[in-house]
């Protein structure tokens, strides 16, 4: 399943313009949970004053491959190949025959964090379903710096979403907590019975990983 999945991935990659792509500082996974360190200011000028105004329900979203994951049923990317998704009204959708990819940005919030330029930052919540059938649920959250009348990309964390995996953002401890679906031997598609957890410190510059809690 997967393996049809990430092969469409990055066909879809490989056929859009990704002269923006350089390979990240670093990434790493945990289980089926994956941190991309970007640290890239994009290469538009954002035409705004502040972080407050950017409009993330209209934007070209660039969205970077992960590392392998661990899902239980697949060792592979969750996202295979670098895309970039200009999404208008927190839509983006494409088909090709029974192929399709779609995103969707549900949730962004501005956040304080010590180290962000101006002591801010955003967080665009995001849910990416590629293949046949829309098989492969990718989450997604971006973490968002403004610095010198520039949008920087800092991070990318995702996760698989099949099934009830989620992301959730817990402003006291200035903390993301992810929760992804795990599939344990057996189970169907539709319905992993695990799950793989753990919270992402924020600070603004980069985040540090805690209560990691992942399946067998």
């Amino acid at each position: 399943m997967k393996k049809r999945s990430a092969a469409w991935g990055l066909a879809l990659a490989l056929s859009l313009p990704i002269p923006w792509f350089r390979k990240p500082e670093r990434s790493r996974s945990w289980g089926g949970i994956s941190r991309v360190v970007v640290n890239r200011a994009l290469n538009r000028q954002v035409k705004v004053a502040q972080l407050a105004q950017v409009n993330f329900k209209d934007f070209l979203y660039r969205v970077y491959p992960t590392p392998a994951s661990d899902i239980g049923i697949s060792h592979g990317p969750l996202i295979a190949g670098p895309l970039s998704l200009p999404v208008t009204g927190g839509h983006y959708s494409l088909r090709q025959g029974d192929q399709s990819l779609n995103f969707q940005i549900y949730r962004t919030r501005l956040v304080p964090l010590p180290r962000a330029p101006g002591g801010m930052a955003a967080l665009a919540f995001g849910i990416l379903y590629q293949g046949e059938g829309s098989e492969s649920c990718a989450g997604i959250v971006q973490e968002y710096d403004f610095a010198r009348g520039k949008l920087i990309l800092v991070e990318q964390f995702s996760y698989n979403c099949r099934g009830g995996g989620s992301a959730e953002y817990l402003p006291r401890q200035r903390r993301l907590h992810i929760s992804s679906s795990h599939y344990a031997l057996g189970d169907r598609l539709c319905c992993p019975s695990l799950s793989d957890q753990m919270d992402f410190e924020l600070d603004g510059d980069r985040s540090r990983a805690k209560n990691v809690d992942l399946a067998d």
